[in-house]
């Protein structure tokens, strides 16, 4: 998805199949570079380079508020929106920091890094569901107690699993982000 026409594109799919299906659960991808670029921010940091994160958290910013901007009924969700996008490009701008500082970018930041893009494309593909009544709430999945946990009892993730279910019971349209 790169565009605002390809969001409402995929809207429109997602519309149609939950009017199909008792449940849909939608996982949706970073707009088309944007984990090339989020990569390459956490890298250039690691490298030594502590200018270059901070130019592309200005253009990945840029291009989301573009794609916000362009979308028709958020039903006053825009500013709301805006932030969140906000909210995640300074947590880039924050693990990019932190990598440039310790001059290594670890297996977990590169995953928290990269998977940034996904919970950008969420929370706006969630948002303009939502502007069309239907019930759609971004969730992330998370990797770390997926996969290193997943052998586990964990009274929390159990909790986490067990809410999923019943919001995808109540015909919410959970939009997660592929990681």
């Amino acid at each position: 998805m790169g565009s605002g026409e390809a969001f409402r594109q995929a809207a429109a799919i997602v519309r149609e199949q939950a009017a199909a299906w008792d449940r849909v659960v939608v996982v949706v991808s970073a707009m088309s570079g944007v984990t090339d670029a989020l990569v390459r921010g956490a890298r250039t940091a690691a490298a030594g380079d502590g200018e270059t994160y901070g130019a592309i958290a200005a253009e990945l910013r840029a291009r989301h508020r573009d794609v916000v901007g362009a979308l028709p009924s958020l039903d006053g969700e825009g500013a709301a929106l805006l932030a969140d996008v906000d909210g995640v490009l300074d947590a880039f701008a924050t693990f990019c920091r932190s990598v440039h500082v310790l001059g290594e970018a670890t297996p977990r930041a590169m995953d928290a890094i990269s998977s940034l893009g996904e919970r950008l494309s969420a929370g706006i593909l969630a948002a303009q569901q939502r502007g069309q009544d239907a019930d759609a709430r971004p969730v992330m999945s998370p990797m770390r107690q997926r996969y290193v946990h997943s052998h586990t009892r964990n009274p929390k993730r159990d909790r986490k699993r067990s809410q999923y279910k019943d919001d995808t019971c109540r015909r919410v349209v959970p939009m997660g982000a592929g990681d």
